[in-house]
């Protein structure tokens, strides 16, 4: 028995095509989650741990803000904005700053 080959045809063609861009929007989803879990992941691991040592921080109050600082090494960091508002109130800034570390001996 021979069966004749049918040559693809308009319709063959169309649904081709929109099972590639079913694909590629498919892809295009799934490699948006696998970036936002790598994000999450890299976010777990360096989350409140001191830039230096790898230790763990923790949140201090420190006049007018909260600022982080290792429980290790000691290491002081501010976030975004908070260096600006603490030396922009205070005449002698890095005093206090220096009275952590001395607080902490």
């Amino acid at each position: 028995m021979t069966e004749k080959v049918k040559k693809p045809g308009a319709e063959d063609q169309y649904f081709s095509e929109e099972d590639k861009l079913a694909i590629d929007k498919l892809r295009e989803k799934v490699n948006a989650e696998k970036k936002a879990r790598e994000a999450e992941m890299l976010k777990q691991a360096h989350w409140m741990r001191c830039p230096k040592c790898g230790n763990q921080m923790e949140e201090v109050p420190f006049k007018t803000v909260i600022v982080d600082q290792c429980k290790s090494c000691g290491y002081i960091g501010f976030d975004q904005g908070e260096l600006d508002v603490v030396a922009g109130h205070e005449t002698h800034f890095f005093e206090h700053v220096l009275s952590l570390f001395r607080a902490k001996s």
